[in-house]
């Protein structure tokens, strides 16, 4: 029988946080201060090439290859080289996929909201009960899973749980362009952590300062889309 493992008793007093900001805060909590205590809303631009890459991802996955390659070649009556190229691009991954046994078991962009948790997250993919998150065109061997990562699966395993009541131990990495994949392990260390990180989200907005010494990281600067208006650089 599923038992709640008491973190129904951390609530977060009525705030909601989405795990994709709070994603963004463990890897800078300067991005949600400039957010929404000083009003700078930077939309990223529109990867329509991401999108395209996770609905063949997702559909590797839920139906096999063979269906992917109908959606490819049905693409291809076009002159365009950029278009061209790019379903060259997913040609590669369905090819990378071969030994994937495709299962209904598989679904994508599940929103779920717990008031209790003070969670709320739309998880891009579910496979086999597992959240999953997706590396596009990022170097698998650069190594350790970064910790925001981490949070974010975590984020998503609470949100599991508690809308399925079921135990959830386990998020999966995958590095879509080889299908290499990586399974995470939700600890109860990585539990606590997420909590802390909540926590740590909600006082700084209620606040409008981090309540701790941060040490700016100019690497991460460098690739902000908020770097241009950010006044804690």
């Amino acid at each position: 029988m599923f038992m709640r493992r008491g973190y129904q008793a951390m609530t977060a007093e009525g705030v909601v946080v989405s795990a994709e900001d709070l994603r963004e805060f463990v890897f800078c909590p300067y991005i949600i201060l400039t957010r929404y205590i000083d009003g700078v809303n930077i939309k990223p631009p529109k990867r329509y090439s991401l999108d395209a890459l996770h609905k063949v991802h997702y559909i590797i996955h839920r139906f096999g290859i063979e269906s992917a390659y109908r959606v490819v070649v049905a693409a291809k009556q076009t002159n365009n080289k950029k278009i061209l190229n790019f379903l060259k691009e997913l040609l590669e991954i369905i090819e990378a996929h071969k030994k994937i046994t495709p299962s209904e078991d598989v679904f994508e962009n599940i929103n779920l909201t717990s008031q209790q948790l003070g969670l709320t997250g739309k998880i891009p993919m579910i496979r086999d009960g597992l959240p999953t998150i997706e590396y596009f065109k990022i170097n698998e061997e650069k190594g350790e899973i970064p910790l925001w990562d981490k949070i974010l699966l975590s984020a998503y395993a609470l949100l599991l749980e508690y809308h399925d009541e079921r135990d959830v131990n386990y998020g999966i990495v995958e590095y879509v362009s080889t299908s290499r994949e990586l399974k995470i392990e939700i600890t109860e260390e990585l539990r606590d952590m997420t909590f802390r990180y909540l926590h740590w989200m909600i006082r700084t907005m209620r606040s409008g300062r981090y309540p701790m010494k941060y040490t700016i990281d100019p690497l991460k600067c460098n690739k902000c889309l908020y770097r241009n208006d950010c006044q804690y650089k």
